[in-house]
């Protein structure tokens, strides 16, 4: 490729709020920016094409003789266009441009895209779910171990008594990717986060109960008022993924040390991933046949239900 003569062009509006919180202050802030950047390339890919999107990931190289170290992610890859807009421009968000476009063509709500949302480092304390989460059907992974010191932490625990299950799908639909597609699901989604998100960004740390691919579909499913809200909380609960923490704020995370890490083996850790999602989807199933008049999100809309009405599950914990 022949060398293409341009010029640089500085966001303003972005740059100064990284050169005032992160360029003096964290040295390793690029680390976190080149992450963004993979997740940010999977959620696209994921956005256009969910099929191709089953199994991506991102993995961290470290070559100490080449002194190098190497990100790699198998999202979507940039045209000869974007890379000339991406790499010309400082500062220049390529997440917040694709959502612009995106929103433009596709009849959806998004919030999924990390560089538009931020970063939290996700965790569990169970080894086995944490290496069923690091491998793919293709590729081994690495289950990372850590102590995380949670003296002085503000802690959002939404499986506690104080949370209903309406708390948790607020923060689900307000932060993470869904495909909205029917009016009854717009007004839903609004009416969830109006009447029962919670401001998690006020947290060091965020404990809640954990959802994949699968249960999406499921919180789907209630969106559209496929499911009551009695059969979202027996749901959630299907398949025993447990709880998921949340690192959220740089305090927290000046608490937190590594210990060492364990491979996580593809031929045991995926099976047994994809047998608990098999169990999972069978189940939801059978539970689909079962006879319910329970409450519906129309019902609580209509009714505007409110987060301390009895009807609805509190305590996801088992």
């Amino acid at each position: 490729m022949e060398p293409i003569q341009g010029n640089v062009s500085i966001d303003a509006q972005n740059i100064m709020p990284i050169i005032k919180k992160w360029l003096y202050s964290d040295k390793d802030i690029f680390i976190r920016e080149v992450v963004s950047n993979g997740c940010d390339a999977i959620t696209k890919l994921r956005m256009v094409d969910s099929a191709a999107a089953q199994g991506c990931s991102i993995h961290v190289e470290v070559d100490k003789a080449a002194r190098e170290l190497r990100f790699i992610d198998d999202g979507v890859g940039m045209t000869e266009d974007e890379v000339k807009t991406n790499i010309n421009q400082v500062a220049f968000s390529g997440a917040k441009s694709f959502m612009e476009e995106y929103a433009k063509n596709e009849d959806k709500e998004n919030s999924g895209i990390i560089g538009h949302f931020g970063l939290g480092f996700y965790c569990t304390k169970s080894e086995d779910l944490a290496k069923e989460w690091a491998v793919s059907s293709l590729r081994n992974g690495f289950a990372n171990r850590y102590t995380l010191d949670t003296e002085y932490l503000n802690i959002l625990n939404l499986n506690s008594p104080d949370y209903t299950i309406l708390n948790w799908i607020a923060v689900l639909v307000e932060h993470r990717l869904f495909s909205i597609k029917t009016p009854v699901a717009r007004r839903a989604k609004c009416y969830l986060i109006d009447h029962f998100s919670v401001n998690v960004n006020a947290y060091d740390l965020i404990t809640g109960y954990r959802a994949d691919d699968s249960y999406f579909d499921y919180a789907e499913s209630f969106l559209n008022n496929g499911i009551s809200v009695e059969q979202l909380a027996r749901a959630m609960r299907l398949g025993k993924l447990g709880e998921q923490i949340v690192i959220k704020s740089q305090f927290a995370f000046s608490r937190l040390h590594y210990e060492g890490f364990d491979v996580a083996e593809k031929e045991k850790y995926y099976v047994l991933r994809k047998a608990r999602d098999d169990e999972a989807n069978q189940l939801y199933l059978d539970m689909l046949e079962e006879e319910n008049d329970g409450l519906y999100i129309q019902d609580i809309m209509r009714g505007g239900v409110l987060n301390d009405d009895p009807r609805i599950p509190r305590n996801l914990s088992e």
